[in-house]
């Protein structure tokens, strides 16, 4: 299974809630063909066990060839600055995570980002003064997030406004509570 090519689509995380063991044995660090990951959580999946979904991920190592990767139903009500999930992908997807409020910082060293139906997110966080990452966000994507406000620790006086000096492309649509883009 370590020769599969180009997409790799894993349904039903929310069986790994209570089976850390077998988020280790997806191997997908050793998966060095695949470029495209999507991870789908079973909307309306018992919201119970939904906080464990940020340890799920936080457990999943990726080999540096996933470039893009979707995650779609995550359950929990943020995704941890501990997460590394993030750290070689050009693209990152999150759509339909009903409870996510709040967003580290590092979902922006990516490529592309694209935040879509995602109706409790709030604020993306940053927690830290110099995030050291280089500039490398071009797109960012905000689509139907109705409670969205903004950046949060992205000033003048920080280094992780640096993080949008490449910005080519901002889309918004449906996020009406947006008052502050760095």
């Amino acid at each position: 299974m370590d020769n599969l090519t180009d997409v790799l689509s894993v349904s039903s995380m929310e069986c790994l809630r209570s089976r850390s063991k077998k988020i280790k044995g997806m191997r997908l660090q050793a998966k060095s063909h695949l470029t495209h990951l999507e991870l789908i959580w079973t909307t309306g999946a018992e919201s119970k066990a939904s906080e464990r979904d940020g340890s799920i991920l936080q457990d999943i190592a990726l080999h540096k060839s996933i470039k893009s990767l979707l995650v779609r139903g995550f359950s929990g009500s943020a995704i941890s600055s501990k997460v590394t999930l993030f750290s070689y992908l050009d693209e990152l997807c999150l759509r339909s995570c009903e409870r996510l409020e709040h967003l580290p910082a590092s979902v922006l060293n990516v490529k592309s980002l694209r935040l879509d139906s995602l109706d409790c997110l709030m604020e993306i966080v940053n927690d830290n003064d110099d995030n050291g990452n280089s500039p490398s966000l071009r797109e960012i994507s905000l689509r139907k997030v109705p409670k969205f406000t903004g950046f949060r620790g992205f000033g003048q006086n920080t280094g992780a406004i640096k993080q949008f000096e490449s910005l080519d492309c901002l889309y918004i649509e449906e996020c009406p509570k947006l008052f502050s883009i760095p």
